[in-house]
């Protein structure tokens, strides 16, 4: 059977003698008396895809994690907590390529210590995929605009009235204080998110949430107050997810 013949190149070990789905993971039973156990989710990634004949199958008991980075103006150092150093060529990546040796190091490392984070490029690489030789998968369409949005970014920071909208930030780091103030330690992962709420839900402190919107755009403030209240707090991003209480905002980032 086709099925068969296709376990079988997985290097089992032994014959199969039956295939069951249990759960979320593929059982197959061996010949040789021992079993295996494969998530779904892993199978679902292999396909549907045309594998070459020199292809091969890699499977990591215990994924590797990233302990630091280091970008050169030529490479991606990414140095594992094993001791080991995966290096890639920095043409892989075009928007490293295109960031300032400052904004190429300030990174975080998300999920478990396996995807790395540009804030300043808005860039995320996983680890498996540096693994498998990945390079960059944007489209053309995509860095073209991406750029376009840094050269207009750079020409309005260069304009006298970008020092006077920085100044008017200030304003929303006072705002995530004082909402602050009104949340019990510790904080939890969803402190983004609760300082909207308290936001939302002091009439002071929403009418000067306001004020600040009207001068600087929603998209602005709302953006604000996640990164002030991340720094404030001393946490760390874990993940990007939908907000499902606050009304001011419609994502936010949660925090370890």
């Amino acid at each position: 059977m086709l099925g068969t013949r296709t376990l079988a190149d997985l290097y089992l070990g032994s014959e199969p003698i039956s295939v069951t789905a249990e759960d979320d993971s593929l059982h197959i039973d061996l010949a040789n008396g021992n079993s295996i156990d494969i998530p779904l989710s892993f199978i679902g990634a292999l396909g549907p895809r045309k594998l070459s004949p020199e292809a091969k199958l890699l499977i990591l008991n215990k994924p590797p994690q990233i302990d630091h980075i280091h970008v050169t103006d030529s490479a991606l150092n990414v140095y594992l907590k094993d001791g080991r150093l995966l290096s890639s060529p920095l043409s892989w990546f075009p928007r490293l390529m295109h960031g300032t040796a400052a904004e190429r190091n300030h990174y975080e490392l998300l999920g478990d210590d396996d995807v790395i984070h540009w804030p300043d490029l808005d860039e995320d690489i996983d680890l498996a995929g540096l693994f498998v030789g990945g390079k960059s998968r944007e489209s053309e369409r995509s860095l073209s605009r991406w750029m376009l949005q840094r050269e207009r970014l750079a020409v309005r920071e260069s304009s006298p009235s970008y020092a006077t909208e920085d100044r008017k930030t200030a304003g929303v780091e006072v705002l995530v204080r004082d909402a602050l103030q009104q949340i019990p330690e510790p904080y939890g992962e969803d402190i983004i998110e609760d300082v909207c709420l308290v936001i939302e839900n002091d009439e002071t402190l929403l009418r000067r949430y306001h004020e600040l919107a009207a001068d600087l755009r929603h998209w602005v403030v709302n953006n604000w107050i996640g990164q002030y209240t991340k720094l404030i707090v001393g946490m760390e991003t874990v993940r990007l997810v939908d907000a499902k209480r606050s009304k001011i905002i419609k994502s936010y980032t949660k925090l370890r």
